[in-house]
């Protein structure tokens, strides 16, 4: 009887929704959906926080997501906020056109700026680079979104769009005329046949962080600027683009990006030696500095997989300098030194957005901090291998990986913390048949899976043969 009371439930929502939008076609009156999105989440926030003043209680309603997530909501004008949906804009205008006048507020900041500020979330780390963003998710950080380059061009994209509605808010046009940046919106809203403003705001500083001024005063991370805008070139023309100020060339100096020690080890079978050598291969390519040991592997290969903190904390205690510790079944196409130049932690790995913890890439600083957390690992992974009952899974969560993980959460949970770890971009970790997950900037260290061999999943083998048969032609 519940089954089919909610079935009916849902049958009457859906009539309902149906014949709202089929009223509001017909009528031609329709909805206005104010879009807010694009890099800059402080003023979007602030944004978020001003418009809903503008109109009467019962005329608006405010959804913190996706555009697309509010399609349903029936009210005179909807507003949402999701960064992405800059790159959004063709799906959500032809989804929601035919029911509601769309209308997209573009955030933004000048991009040399963001890319220069720290996270909110993890006081240590750079909140963006122009390729990725970090993605916050309850406790799960992940730099895992699309960074300020490309979240400014899909901004770029939709003014180009004649077709599209936009009014473009600068962080600077918050602090000195927010209500400038009202009228603009409220006139469009009207324009678009919502209801018209019902209060008035005063002229004050938005809280959007500190009141914008010169770019060489406010950013004190000067190498961390001279190092994006040399890696990524296209930031001074966007911020062009977007009506901001160009800067001197960038000095030579700001170039050359100090390297460290890339570490590697495996066990001396047949099918770990020939993956060492493809990637000893690599890095020769490269000039890259590198030191690939050899270790003797456990009964099984997730308690190998347990052993790797034993293998990194001697060679940290030895050797000096940052170290960057790759799996051994790793192909590096490019210098990852430029990724991890400006980290600010004791150690660092990818985390992906579901919270999963990579560790087949790992940044580890010369300091004692890096040290307590090798031993903490340590610990841990040994407890796990020697509980073992014969149940540990063939999985990362059952190995070393999952260890870890479970260490930085608890970590990052404490008012306190005992050591800082930061997130690397997914392409220092890139598994070579996901590659979707690394789009917004380019491979740079390859994972090739060599536990394909070991679990013998014909399709995924398949799939890392022919791969290997890629790089080795």
């Amino acid at each position: 009887m519940a089954g089919l009371k909610h079935k009916v439930a849902t049958l009457q929502s859906a009539l309902s929704n149906l014949s709202y939008r089929l009223r509001n076609i017909v009528s031609g009156s329709k909805p206005v959906h104010v879009v807010v999105c694009g890099p800059d989440d402080r003023s979007a926030q602030a944004v978020m926080g001003r418009l809903p003043q503008l109109f009467s209680a019962r005329d608006i309603t405010v959804v913190w997501g996706q555009a697309l997530w509010a399609k349903n909501i029936r009210s005179r004008v909807i507003v949402s906020w999701d960064p992405d949906d800059a790159s959004r804009a063709e799906a959500i205008s032809s989804e929601l056109s035919l029911t509601r006048r769309v209308v997209f507020v573009l955030t933004v900041a000048d991009p040399r700026e963001l890319v220069c500020e720290r996270s909110p979330h993890l006081p240590h780390h750079f909140h963006q680079g122009a390729d990725y963003r970090l993605h916050v998710d309850g406790r799960t950080r992940s730099m895992t979104e699309p960074g300020a380059l490309s979240r400014s061009r899909d901004v770029l994209g939709i003014i180009a769009q004649e077709n599209l509605t936009s009014i473009l808010v600068r962080r600077e046009d918050l602090h000195t005329a927010p209500d400038r940046v009202d009228r603009e919106v409220a006139r469009v809203v009207r324009e678009l046949g919502g209801p018209a403003v019902t209060s008035q705001q005063s002229d004050v500083a938005t809280e959007t962080g500190e009141p914008p001024a010169d770019l060489h005063c406010m950013a004190a991370e000067t190498s961390r600027l001279d190092g994006q805008r040399a890696r990524f070139p296209d930031l001074d023309e966007v911020a062009v683009s977007l009506q901001y100020e160009p800067l001197p060339e960038v000095k030579p100096g700001a170039l050359v990006t100090p390297r460290g020690l890339i570490i590697a080890f495996h066990t001396p079978d047949e099918v770990y030696q020939a993956e060492a050598d493809r990637l000893r291969k690599s890095l020769d390519a490269l000039g890259l500095d590198y030191q690939i040991s050899v270790v003797e592997p456990e009964s099984n290969w997730v308690r190998t997989t347990l052993l790797k903190p034993t293998w990194i904390a001697p060679a940290r205690k030895k050797l000096r300098g940052p170290l960057l510790y790759v799996d051994v079944d790793a192909y590096v196409h490019s210098d990852p030194w430029p990724y991890v130049a400006d980290l600010d932690a004791d150690m660092a790995a990818v985390v992906y957005k579901d919270g999963q913890l990579n560790s087949a890439t790992l940044w580890v600083n010369d300091t004692q901090e890096a040290n307590s957390l090798l031993e903490l690992w340590a610990e841990g992974s040994g407890s796990r291998r020697e509980s073992d009952q014969g149940t540990l899974r063939e999985t990362g969560d059952d190995g070393d990986q999952g260890v870890l993980q479970m260490i930085v959460e608890a970590e990052e949970a404490r008012a306190v913390r005992r050591f800082r770890f930061g997130r690397l971009t997914p392409n220092l970790a890139a598994i070579f048949d996901r590659t979707e997950h690394y789009r917004f900037g380019p491979l740079v260290i390859e994972q090739l899976q060599v536990s394909r061999e070991v679990t013998r999943r014909s399709k995924r083998l398949s799939r890392r043969h022919d791969r290997l048969k890629e790089l080795s032609d």
